[in-house]
């Protein structure tokens, strides 16, 4: 009797020891700025929260935006940090963990719905946060931790709108206690839409088209046409379109690189469609194994989601794993049949629909599939996530190392470096914003500026106040021909061979006006 009632505290006891961890890890990457664990994407997601705070605005005058514009993400809450601390790498590294923190939170409140036992809840959030790291990373690799924990956690706030707004759907009822949550969802969803078309595609159009779903069912049943869920799903789209229409009437500086978007693939629909899939799994390591791998995928999602629904007081969960499976087909079906351009990120809900068909199983299959949980768990941690974390533990070079360089470039009276992509944000972060960084989009075509995700301000200093920075011999030959091209010569001022960063200055700013 004894040994039966401890086997109810070995998988969620095991959740929690791993959970632990991971917040352990998080908070090492989120807090330790090593810059060699940092992209060019993330310090100018710092920056642009240093200019948010300055300009005291989510839209900061001379900043351009990318794809994307931000209203609710992790660098606006960054910004609001560094108004309190003042220091562009803390503040985000708090902007990061609270985020993270938040995803946990309402991926929980989401699963509460259908989950009632804090034990499957635990083994979803562990499936969720375990695949993401084992089948991306816990930092610099765009479809692991990125995208939720660590270090300006870029799809965060999509992830959180979505869970809310899933939640406030699948209720299917109104609560007095469900009143903030909503408020909230509609709060993000105008937001997110005001950010970007891929709160849309992932969450506003797939609600939609599950109400329609549901609300032909209900007609076929001669059922009250509409319900609570179909207010929800009304406020949620709506606020969201808002929120896209709102952009496009502000008219912010932004240089979106996707073009225009029209069909295609329609003259081989199965190739298009296998193409997809890959993109898609490629999320968690499956993009190249055959078409019968995915379709085998497929048939055993189809069977485990067919069994749930024949439970009792199943249509929470059931609605829950249609929504997600509905906005992971959107994004494929856009892959597949549009010159969109879908990165493989873009299929990021595919995560917590691991965690989510994980908890399921465990909640009412039986002993068995715990069993398996816990093994499954047990395998992951040790094969792949043990891996994985070690960089974390044991970083392969010193922050000291790049202290260095800057000190040295300030007493050279440098405040500007330009560089390739993912090349100078290291000395940026370092100089935890001291020192600005300007980017070229790639080595074989130094000087030319990638004026957007920054202020092109950047790219006017003065000769005698900026550098050039490369990481390998090879990147500054490249840029000393190109130098030569416009008549002037690149001198090497320094050579950090324990960073491998080679520092260059020319006597006119090369890449500016």
């Amino acid at each position: 009797m004894m040994l039966k009632s401890l086997q109810k505290y070995i998988l969620p006891g095991f959740c929690i020891g791993i959970l632990f961890l991971f917040m352990i890890a998080i908070c090492r990457i989120n807090f330790s700025f090593e810059p060699s664990h940092y992209s060019t994407d993330m310090y100018t997601d710092m920056r642009y929260a240093l200019q948010a705070w300055e300009k005291k605005s989510i839209f900061p005058e001379g900043w351009v935006f990318g794809n994307q514009l931000y209203a609710v993400a992790t660098p606006v809450l960054s910004a609001f940090f560094y108004g309190i601390c003042g220091s562009m790498n803390l503040s985000m590294g708090l902007a990061s963990t609270v985020m993270g923190i938040f995803v946990i939170f309402s991926f929980c409140w989401l699963l509460r719905a259908f989950i009632p036992r804090f034990r499957g809840q635990l083994l979803a959030i562990t499936l969720f946060m375990t695949a993401s790291l084992i089948f991306g990373g816990p930092f610099r690799e765009t479809n692991g931790w990125q995208l939720f924990f660590t270090m300006s956690s870029f799809y965060a706030c999509y992830a959180i709108c979505a869970f809310l707004a899933f939640g406030c759907y699948i209720r299917g009822k109104w609560e007095k206690k469900q009143l903030f949550p909503l408020i909230l969802c509609v709060f993000l969803s105008f937001g997110t839409g005001l950010q970007s078309l891929r709160q849309t595609l992932i969450m506003a159009l797939p609600i939609m088209a599950v109400e329609l779903l549901c609300i032909l069912y209900r007609v076929y049943h001669k059922q009250a046409l509409f319900t609570f869920r179909t207010v929800v799903a009304a406020v949620v789209f709506v606020s969201n379109l808002l929120g896209v229409v709102t952009a496009k009437l502000l008219q912010i500086p932004q240089v979106e690189i996707f073009g225009k978007i029209t069909i295609t693939g329609l003259q081989t629909p199965i190739l298009s469609l296998q193409q997809s899939f890959a993109n898609a799994l490629s999320l968690v390591g499956l993009g190249n194994k055959s078409p019968a791998l995915i379709l085998a995928i497929m048939a055993i999602f189809g069977i485990l989601c067919l069994a749930y629904r024949l439970q009792e007081n199943a249509e929470s969960g059931s609605l829950c794993l249609l929504l997600l499976t509905v906005s992971l087909v959107g994004v494929l079906m856009l892959d597949a049949f549009t010159t969109m351009h879908i990165r493989s990120i873009y299929y990021f809900l595919l995560y917590p629909l691991l965690g989510t068909v994980g908890a399921v199983l465990y909640s009412h299959f039986g002993k068995w599939v715990r069993y398996g949980a816990c093994l499954l768990l047990v395998v992951s941690l040790l094969s792949g996530a043990e891996e994985k974390l070690q960089p974390v533990f044991e970083p392969t070079s010193s922050p000291d190392r790049y202290d260095a360089v800057v000190a040295y470039l300030e007493e050279q009276g440098i405040d500007t470096v330009y560089s390739g992509w993912n090349r100078g944000e290291r000395i940026g972060i370092a100089s935890d914003g001291r020192i600005r960084c300007g980017f070229w989009d790639a080595p074989k075509t130094p000087f030319v500026p990638v004026k957007y995700l920054c202020d092109p301000e950047v790219f006017d200093a003065e000769p005698e106040n900026c550098a050039y920075v490369f990481l390998n011999s090879s990147e500054a030959n490249t840029a000393i021909e190109a130098a030569k091209e416009k008549g002037t010569k690149l001198k090497l001022l320094k050579h950090f061979p324990e960073v491998s960063i080679y520092i260059y200055i020319a006597d006119v700013n090369l890449i500016g006006k």
